[in-house]
């Protein structure tokens, strides 16, 4: 998401101060302007308006800029503030200079975010859209009239859902990408829209709905927006965001109401997981909702949809993937191996199918070493057996991790990996060897 944002960043504007005296004479005087009966029968005088509002919309950060502003410019492009202190925001502990319509957040001696408390007037959006509408009303052709003021609103909201996001204030940041939106979608806007915007407000929301409920029915509705619109991506996220906000919004209910959003939720996971069989957030909330929720299903259901779609295509790596993945999940361990077998088979020279592999036989080793110690031994003999067994699992994780180092030598969990299991086995010939060469290594990097 922190990608995202700043790929959205608007351009910097220039320092001014602001009393809002300025914005608010010229508001009255468009106000006026609209209650005069020739000139409200006239596109160009709603054009004006429009950009009298958008300059009332802009003007209280319109001395801010990111990244790289320094705290010594903050005076002469805010004047004094109010107040100054500390505050928590997305990215740590910042200060926090407090003005009459922003407070400015700073790392470092350089502003990072801003997060706007105050407007010049109300309803400047509302207004701004009516104005708009207005003037494409009354001649349809004011598109290209109105297309810098409408690039420039696109880009404040754009921008103002970026600051918000990292001033940690997420139902903000996401109504700042809605409005973007929306303007996008207005028929006196020429470009592209671009649904990345409902994404991301979507996946805030759902982050919103932790401290306020209520957003996780307007994140629902904001997903299926941009999956509707033709939001994708390559992990499937909008489907692992969808069923948080249906899941939530089944917390908040009883009965009948709960049993329908658990559905919701469900097929948000089921019709992810056959788009986007490899995500493990995916196949991780799918088990999740079957033990909080077992009137849903069980996890061999999970199973048996991934195996029937392996039966439907045994060629396919990604399904043998998936298959791994749920039964690694489940902690089924030796399923999950000879599942990521094939799947390695069938792409030998993956990163992902090797790497997976030896994630999986490491993980059988530690959970037999879990076993082995919750035991009381009274026999060395038996001890001696399940450690073998362990350590089996151990070396059979090395070579398939060794794999995707050849493939991938810049992979730091890799190199990590081997480091700590060459150490456990350090007593075996040739892998105190591996553990120094792995140990270097990951000094190096």
């Amino acid at each position: 998401m922190a990608v995202a944002a700043m790929l959205l960043a608007a351009p910097a504007t220039q320092a001014q101060k602001i009393s809002g005296e300025a914005q608010n004479a010229a508001l009255a005087k468009s106000d006026a302007e609209i209650q005069d009966v020739k000139k409200n029968g006239k596109s160009a005088t709603w054009v004006k308006r429009a950009q009298t509002i958008y300059e009332a919309i802009a003007a209280p950060t319109k001395g801010l800029y990111t990244p790289g502003m320094l705290e010594s410019l903050l005076k002469p492009a805010m004047g004094d503030a109010k107040a100054q202190g500390e505050a928590e925001i997305r990215t740590g502990a910042a200060v926090v200079y407090n003005y009459d319509w922003v407070d400015v957040y700073l790392q470092g001696g350089q502003v990072v975010t801003w997060f706007q408390t105050k407007e010049v007037r109300p309803e400047l959006y509302a207004d701004f859209v009516a104005a708009v509408n207005k003037a494409q009303e009354l001649d349809p052709k004011a598109a290209g009239k109105l297309k810098d003021v409408m690039d420039s609103a696109i880009n404040f909201y754009k921008q103002e859902g970026n600051t918000c996001y990292d001033a940690a204030q997420y139902g903000k940041a996401a109504e700042g990408y809605m409005r973007a939106y929306e303007l996008m979608e207005n028929p006196a806007y020429a470009g592209q829209k671009d649904p990345a915007l409902l994404y991301n407000a979507g996946y805030l929301l759902v982050v919103d709905g932790n401290t306020n409920p209520a957003s996780f029915a307007v994140a629902e509705e904001v997903l299926r927006k941009a999956l509707a619109d033709g939001y994708t991506d390559e992990q499937g996220g909008a489907y692992y965001y969808l069923f948080h906000s249906c899941y939530g919004q089944a917390q908040q209910q009883q009965a009948e109401a709960k049993a329908a959003l658990l559905q919701e939720a469900k097929a948000a996971l089921t019709e992810g997981i056959e788009k986007y069989p490899t995500n493990e957030n995916i196949i991780s909330s799918f088990l999740g909702l079957y033990m909080e929720e077992p009137t849903v299903g069980d996890a061999s259901e999970l199973i048996g949809m991934i195996t029937a779609a392996v039966e439907r295509d045994p060629q396919s790596v990604e399904m043998w993937s998936s298959l791994a993945l749920a039964n690694y999940q489940m902690k089924d361990f030796p399923a999950a191996i000879v599942a990521g077998q094939k799947a390695a088979e069938l792409a030998p020279d993956s990163f992902d199918s090797n790497y997976r592999q030896g994630i999986f036989y490491a993980a059988h080793g530690d959970w037999l070493l879990e076993e082995l110690n919750k035991r009381n031994y009274t026999r060395q003999s038996d001890y001696d057996a399940d450690l073998a067994e362990s350590n089996d699992a151990y070396r059979g994780a090395v070579p398939w991790l060794e794999k995707a180092f050849e493939i991938d030598p810049s992979n730091r969990s890799v190199v990590e990996t081997l480091k700590v299991i060459c150490f456990r086995l350090r007593d075996e010939a040739g892998m105190m060897d591996k553990y120094n060469k792995y140990n270097e290594l990951l000094k190096q990097m």
